[in-house]
């Protein structure tokens, strides 16, 4: 009888191990980092041609996995396509979490509408689940200076005696 278990436990045990290799191992995924510009601001909100501007740009990790925190995520601005200042996220980025750089560089000369745009990770030091998502634009108005123009009143008088005569008076812009 003995004989006979000891054959069913070795079947059972070839059974599983069968059936183990079969079903075979789950594959262990990982996943990666996925770093997005999330916004782009500026303060003031209206600003003037001339008037220092801060640029803030926020980067989230929008993934369950964080970077490492031996990494420095690069970024650079750009006013209307043309980089003005650069940045860096120092010390990686946790899961779902979110980081900001300030800009004082990126000021245009002329008012209108401009853009501003911010591309972080452009080193591609941080391996990403998705490499396409990592810059964004937005555009903003800067406003010319406000010139404040007022009728300006002249008064002319004769002196007792004299005659006033005749004044022109000419205003030039």
């Amino acid at each position: 009888m003995s004989h006979l278990v000891s054959q069913i436990v070795k079947i059972k045990f070839h059974f599983l191990i069968l059936a183990f290799l079969t079903i075979g191992v789950p594959a262990i995924s990982y996943a990666l980092p996925d770093l997005i510009v999330q916004d782009i601001t500026i303060s003031p909100t209206s600003p003037c041609v001339g008037q220092t501007v801060t640029v803030t740009a926020t980067l989230k990790n929008n993934s369950a996995d964080a970077t490492s925190i031996f990494v420095t995520i690069d970024m650079i601005y750009y006013l209307d396509g043309v980089q003005c200042d650069t940045g860096w996220v120092i010390a990686g980025l946790g899961a779902w979490a979110t980081a900001t750089d300030i800009s004082t560089s990126c000021t245009p000369s002329t008012a209108g509408n401009h853009s501003i745009s911010v591309f972080f990770d452009s080193n591609y030091d941080v391996a990403e689940s998705n490499e396409g998502n990592n810059t964004r634009i937005e555009s903003f108005t800067w406003y010319g200076p406000t010139i404040s123009r007022s009728p300006t009143s002249m008064t002319f008088s004769a002196q007792t005696g004299q005659s006033a005569g005749s004044q022109t008076l000419r205003a030039y812009p």
